[in-house]
């Protein structure tokens, strides 16, 4: 099999993992273009590119989770719709309210073991 005929035949399933692993189709779009550029490159040294492709995804998401707390510099972040940052003394932050990075990034990762062990379980097949 090349590796057109497995983008063509393989596009859409990895878009669907992609979309649930990121949450958003935009991202999962970005996300599978990038990792299909890379895998284009090194196509004749893949023995299971289901696997692969599938891995290089979660791992590529969790990358770019991992950079983009790193590019917002400290107070450009708007808190509320004053701009200002919460005040310990008010008292805890209501439930929902922005969370520091490391709780968020925490999140992601469970997110994408939990999808990637649901792609273990359900099979490629499923995944079409």
């Amino acid at each position: 099999m090349t590796f057109d005929e497995f983008a063509a035949a393989r596009l859409p399933a990895v878009l669907r993992f992609a979309t649930a692993l990121t949450g958003d189709p935009d991202l999962a779009k970005d996300l599978v273009q990038e990792v299909l550029i890379r895998v284009s490159e090194r196509w004749p040294e893949i023995g299971s590119p289901e696997a692969y492709v599938r891995k290089m995804v979660v791992n590529e998401y969790l990358s770019w989770r991992r950079r983009s707390w790193r590019l917002i510099p400290w107070g450009t972040a708007s808190y509320g719709p004053g701009g200002a940052s919460p005040d310990p003394a008010d008292g805890p932050a209501p439930r929902g309210a922005a969370g520091s990075s490391r709780r968020r990034d925490q999140t992601d990762r469970a997110r994408a073991a939990s999808i990637k062990g649901h792609s273990r379980e359900a099979g490629a097949d499923d995944l079409r």
